[in-house]
């Protein structure tokens, strides 16, 4: 495949193919994202696609196939400023092309960043729900399943988890109808993530353990992380620590080797609670201080503000109330809705759209404890 793909890409560098070989170059290169992401091989992933873009030729739909490859592995590696300006030029092409499908996924891409960055919750549902339109249209049920999961998770945000689980319930069932393994496995973790908000471990372990299953079946590398952690923290809220760091640790030797920073420094909190949980003061606070540095080098725009914060009621609380850092645990840490502030867009001739910026207020409560004697 890696030889194939060479080969491709060497005639339409060389500028002695036809168009054909660029053309084939490129499309290979735009069908083989998903591989790559499934078995962790992101970085190279990235590289080839940089590479096939690189060529040139004439703008076609596998142009825009490749641009939201490409841009879906720069945000897999918190790469956003890249990630956007991929899926802004496959967006502005495939408009150009009239390419329907290639439409609807650079805005749910899109959609994706403005969720994950947090800045525009109103233009992040804007871009889904014409997503999904889009999708219907098209009459196609895969895109249609896909569609619905982040506007799920934008009911759970509001705290509408009915609503949330009757989405996430009919994304699966199409899934299921259309024989997607993978997708499959994505909305059984997310019901089960659904299941743990609300406190029912029970179910929540369940259908872990089957979206774990899947993911295995297919050996797809970030989804079994992600499952196991998934399952580490049902462990840790059955009161079983052991189990619990046992899943955590093989879930972070896979993250770290897959560059998923987001996804490591969740892990890390998680086990810094379950050390914390064992009365080990010194190893929690070990392992999160390493979580918090990973966060201070995170793009997005809540992980500096939240990390800066934590670190300012650390030093509050040895300024003012003469308490050691090492002896500090937050107890909790929460982010409320602030001050709304109406703003303006600007757009084409001259004109502007009003939008609303919105704020939050961060709360840490820091508790002290003892740690355990041995």
């Amino acid at each position: 495949m890696r030889a194939a793909l060479e080969w491709f890409l060497q005639q339409a560098e060389g500028k002695v193919s036809l168009h054909t070989e660029e053309e084939s170059g490129l499309r290979m290169a735009a069908a083989l994202w998903l591989f790559w992401d499934t078995y962790g091989y992101v970085s190279e992933g990235r590289r080839w696609l940089d590479r096939a873009l690189a060529v040139g030729g004439a703008p076609t739909n596998a142009c825009v196939d490749a641009l939201n490859g490409a841009a879906y592995l720069a945000m897999r590696q918190a790469d956003v400023d890249t990630s956007f300006q991929r899926y802004e030029e496959s967006l502005t092409l495939a408009r150009q092309l009239g390419y329907q499908r290639g439409i609807a996924v650079a805005l749910s891409g899109l959609g994706y960043l403005h969720e994950t960055l947090g800045d525009n919750n109103e233009l992040m549902e804007s871009l889904f729900a014409e997503s999904l339109d889009l999708w219907r249209v098209l009459g196609d049920k895969h895109g249609i399943a896909r569609a619905l999961g982040p506007l799920a998770h934008r009911a759970a945000s509001r705290y509408d988890f009915n609503q949330s689980k009757r989405l996430f319930q009919e994304s699966l069932a199409l899934f299921k109808e259309v024989g997607d393994q993978r997708e499959i496995a994505g909305a059984l973790w997310n019901l089960g993530d659904l299941a743990l908000r609300v406190g029912d471990c029970i179910e929540a372990e369940y259908l872990f353990t089957e979206s774990l299953v899947n993911y295995r079946e297919l050996k797809d590398i970030h989804g079994i992380a992600t499952q196991l952690r998934s399952l580490g923290e049902v462990a840790r809220c059955q009161g079983n620590p052991e189990q619990a760091l046992d899943y955590l640790q093989e879930a972070l030797s896979s993250l770290r080797k897959l560059e998923d920073r987001a996804c490591t420094s969740h892990t890390l909190l998680w086990m810094a609670r379950v050390a914390l949980d064992q009365g080990k003061l010194n190893q929690a606070n070990s392992i999160a201080q390493e979580a918090l540095e990973i966060l201070r080098l995170m793009p997005q725009s809540a992980a500096r503000p939240v990390a800066k914060t934590i670190r300012s009621a650390m030093s509050n609380a040895e300024e003012n109330f003469g308490l050691s850092k090492d002896d500090l645990v937050i107890a909790e840490i929460v982010a409320n809705s602030g001050p709304v502030r109406p703003w303006r867009r600007f757009g084409a001739r001259g004109r502007f759209k009003p939008i609303r910026k919105r704020t939050s207020h961060i709360r840490v409560v820091l508790e002290e404890v003892e740690e355990e004697e041995e």
